[in-house]
């Protein structure tokens, strides 16, 4: 088992938010609406996401998954201390697609392909800690869907004594998921086991 578990976990699928945990689910007809929808909610604290509008579908998924996890987890606003990792292919190309797109149309000093590397895989996991105003170590790793090395991952940077949360961002095919991860025992009804369970065929 490992030394590490969920505090809070939410799911982000096309315009429709879920928190299990909550039997909470809501849908709205885009990414926007949606955020407007998490917003209104009793348990979310107050976000200024202003960059939220100029941010790929991608990303946005990853900005409203996150923030719905770190409220279930109670832990609005992250601390510094947390760590922010990228996993699942599905969730980059796009988004650094859009960057590209967008420096070519706009050039150098007009559009946003000047902030990150275009060849990165690590646009939502950025903009998401961006948006978020965490300053922990944020990566993307690529695990070809092997849940064990992403829990290896976890495990390592969770070494580090200054590190208090991991927020750990799944891009499947159409679904953003995300993983408010602290200290402690993992209990066998863990979201993460979901992640575990994978041996790197998807």
């Amino acid at each position: 088992m490992r030394d590490f578990h969920t505090a809070g976990f939410a799911r982000v699928c096309g315009f429709c938010a879920e928190v299990p945990s909550r039997k909470l689910r809501i849908q709205a007809e885009s990414l926007s609406s949606l955020l407007d929808e998490v917003l209104m909610l009793d348990f979310m604290p107050k976000y200024d996401l202003p960059k939220f509008k100029r941010a790929g579908e991608r990303s946005k998924a990853a900005i409203l998954a996150s923030i719905l996890a770190a409220a279930e987890a109670g832990m609005s606003p992250l601390s510094g201390k947390t760590a922010v990792v990228g996993a699942g292919r599905d969730g980059s190309h796009p988004e650094n697609l859009l960057y590209w797109t967008d420096y070519v149309q706009n050039g150098r000093s007009g559009g946003r392909g000047h902030l990150f590397v275009g060849t990165l895989p690590s646009t939502p996991p950025c903009e998401t800690a961006i948006a978020l105003n965490v300053h922990g170590p944020s990566c993307y790793i690529d695990t070809l869907g092997d849940g064990t090395r992403i829990a290896l991952e976890i495990d390592s940077l969770f070494d580090d004594p200054e590190l208090e949360t991991v927020l750990l961002l799944l891009c499947d095919g159409m679904s953003t998921d995300a993983y408010c991860l602290v200290r402690g025992r993992m209990a066998p009804d863990d979201p993460f086991h979901s992640i575990q369970s994978r041996n790197g065929d998807s």
